[in-house]
């Protein structure tokens, strides 16, 4: 009986972890930064009226030995953050909010939470395989 309940209480347990990480990460790109994820079932459109497009997604982000150096955060593994994207008169727009960094050690800190303005998307930046990736997943109500 005990090893019954012993069992249950894993396969709980098993479950409720996987409820709580199911995210669905997809790889978006990689640089001397580290390697960028969208978490494809977190996107949402925000806008699309009056010639503006504007949408969301989490983005997770493993950092590498460089990004630990020159960040100053040698413990962290990989950060997640909500980062926004904008289209509006033929330009992309990204702006990064809240982020949650993650230690080896399995535990968490967030970063303080700024409002930061729309900043343009360069060409061939991690912002734009971002927002490229993203936008893939945004789901489609009304195609015009």
């Amino acid at each position: 009986m005990k090893k019954f309940f012993m069992l249950a209480a894993f396969l709980c347990a098993f479950m409720l972890v996987s409820t709580v990480h199911a995210e669905n990460w997809c790889h978006a790109t990689v640089n001397h930064t580290g390697a960028w994820y969208i978490d494809s079932h977190s996107v949402m459109l925000e806008k699309n009226s009056d010639g503006e497009l504007i949408f969301f997604a989490f983005v997770k982000q493993e950092l590498s030995d460089y990004s630990r150096e020159q960040y100053r955060r040698p413990n962290v593994e990989y950060r997640i953050f909500r980062e926004e994207f904008k289209l509006s008169e033929g330009l992309k727009y990204f702006r990064v909010g809240a982020t949650t960094n993650y230690n080896f050690d399995g535990s968490s800190y967030s970063d303080p939470v700024d409002t930061f303005d729309w900043d343009i998307i360069p060409a061939s930046s991690v912002a734009e395989y971002l927002y490229q990736t993203a936008y893939r997943f945004l789901p489609r109500h009304d195609e015009e």
